[in-house]
């Protein structure tokens, strides 16, 4: 039966997924008038970053990857993280355009665990030298040995990154609510504003990059909405998907044995 059905069910998977797709809107300009260096696209727009590469862009030339290898994570499914090893989830500061002084931790249910350190504006590390690289601004680019920190956490127990803005002392969780990781920030309950947007990594393992803005929610907006502000990288981590998610491919399968039961009956009566 499954494999009479594979198609639909293929399609089904499909329909979650474009059902669901949602990514927030990324600024092409840094710092809102291309005064800093944009996330994600091949180069930047405009301003005195104009034509300069992207974060995305050097980080896939650093991994060796093909542009646009790395690509977005619907925005429904990257609230919540677990590891996929106890204690192997690892993660690392690489890139900072605010002029606030922050830095990336997680709550597991428990509070605010900080992870990383702060790093310096408008710096992005990577492992190539900067000339390498070709981008116009190469005295952003800081050559350095990678430096991965733990999430020590148990495999399959969910988490939320979040954000600590040491300048405004305010944290920022990637979970507004509901579930774990959901309380006591300042965005918590604050659902419809998006201050954390992710990117998957083509790799053999769980692999991505996951950019903030760090805005303060309580003016009721992301600022210059650019994702700039701290990026860090995530290894041996997947984002888990929404619980209404798993509610429709379970739906999705229930019409498949709908419709095999309902074949099986047309054929019956056939025959009779």
């Amino acid at each position: 039966m499954w494999r009479r059905h594979a198609g639909l069910l293929a399609a089904i998977v499909l329909f979650v997924s474009f059902a669901h797709a949602t990514t927030t809107s990324v600024n092409s300009l840094g710092g809102g008038d291309g005064s800093e260096r944009c996330a994600q696209g091949a180069t930047c727009a405009g301003g005195a970053y104009g034509g300069a590469f992207s974060l995305i862009s050097l980080f896939e030339k650093d991994l060796g990857l093909a542009a646009g290898s790395i690509t977005r994570v619907d925005d429904d499914f990257d609230k919540l993280w677990t590891n996929t090893v106890t204690n192997g989830g690892q993660v690392q500061a690489l890139a900072r355009y605010a002029s606030d002084n922050s830095r990336l931790g997680y709550d597991a249910g428990a509070g605010f665990v900080p992870v990383t350190s702060t790093l310096a504006n408008k710096k992005v590390l990577v492992n190539h030298s900067a000339s390498w690289f070709g981008d116009t601004h190469p005295s952003d680019l800081m050559t350095t040995a990678d430096s991965w920190l733990t999430l020590p956490l148990a495999a399959g127990a969910p988490f939320a990154f979040v954000l600590e803005d040491l300048t405004m002392n305010y944290r920022i969780t990637s979970n507004p609510g509901p579930g774990v990781g959901s309380t006591g920030y300042a965005n918590s309950g604050l659902s419809a504003l998006d201050y954390m947007v992710s990117f998957r990594v083509p790799d053999t393992m769980p692999h991505y990059f996951v950019a903030w803005e760090d805005r303060n929610p309580l003016l009721a907006n992301t600022g210059d909405h650019d994702y700039n502000d701290f990026v860090a990288e995530v290894r041996f981590a997947n984002p888990i998907p929404e619980p209404e998610t798993y509610a429709m491919l379970l739906a999705g399968i229930g019409m498949i044995g709908f419709v095999a039961r309902r074949r099986k009956r047309m054929l019956s009566a056939s025959r009779a």
